[in-house]
């Protein structure tokens, strides 16, 4: 598998464009999934504002987003909370993004894994009071992690997923975030970025960022001569040479993003 690192170096020296699988986007800005997402969010939004606002004309609909940070299993608690309390008066469904990293991400994977978990945060937040209460199963993280030791890419991430991060939240996702493209196309949920640092990437001495959302997973722009580098979230972890696809591989769960710190 190419190392990300490369592919990010490398993309600086006018690749050949031509030649590269569709599962590749070099460039700068935002994807034009990602602009279709915001504009449908949008939308939705004002209808919110409308309802929420009466009386008053909105002309331009805000880009609202909800940046959430890491702490562990305090993060996914005051995650859920803060989700719920806006829910609860109105101004989640006037949020264009949300985004998070580490133990924010957890609470995350945990609300975009299920249908019905943007509907009502209340039940949500009750069933992860209950899900807190209960013990995990050893043998069920045991079968994870034999099950990841599988992949040649196997590493420390897949072990804190699957043992660290499943013993503190009782909870194993097994969807994909690709499959929450349908509703953020629609604007029906708010547009998830799962980020998380690359340590062992520097810009200008600054650490790279890594982004995981339901089109694209890459690397964001590395300053202004440097374009971001990014597959489709569909296809992260499969085998490219030179931009081609060579072997494709299953798209890494919820469980293993929440584990990306």
């Amino acid at each position: 598998m190419a190392i990300p690192q490369q592919v990010a170096c490398s993309a600086k020296s006018e690749p050949d464009l031509s030649v590269l699988s569709r599962h590749i986007r070099i460039g700068f800005g935002i994807s034009d999934e990602e602009k279709e997402a915001v504009k449908n969010r949008r939308e939705h939004i004002l209808k919110a504002l409308l309802k929420g606002l009466e009386g008053i004309y909105v002309k331009k609909v805000p880009v609202v987003s909800v940046l959430l940070s890491g702490g562990g299993l305090r993060a996914a608690i005051a995650c859920q909370g803060v989700l719920s309390e806006l829910s609860c008066v109105g101004l989640l469904d006037m949020v264009t993004y949300i985004a998070g990293v580490s133990g924010s991400t957890w609470c995350m994977a945990s609300l975009y894994n299920k249908s019905d978990g943007w509907k009502d945060l209340k039940k949500a937040e009750n069933e992860c009071r209950m899900r807190l209460q209960e013990s995990w199963d050893i043998s069920v993280a045991l079968d994870k992690l034999c099950e990841a030791a599988e992949r040649d890419d196997y590493s420390l991430t897949d072990f804190w997923s699957y043992s660290v991060v499943y013993y503190l939240t009782n909870e194993l996702l097994g969807s994909h975030l690709s499959q929450v493209k349908k509703e953020s196309k629609m604007g029906i949920v708010p547009y998830p970025i799962f980020a998380t640092i690359d340590h062992d990437l520097k810009f200008c001495e600054k650490n790279a960022w890594f982004e995981f959302t339901p089109d694209w997973a890459g690397y964001s722009p590395l300053g202004s001569s440097t374009p971001g580098v990014y597959v489709s979230t569909t296809h992260c972890g499969s085998e490219f040479k030179r931009g081609m696809l060579i072997k494709q591989k299953p798209e890494r769960d919820f469980s293993y993003l929440g584990g990306k710190d």
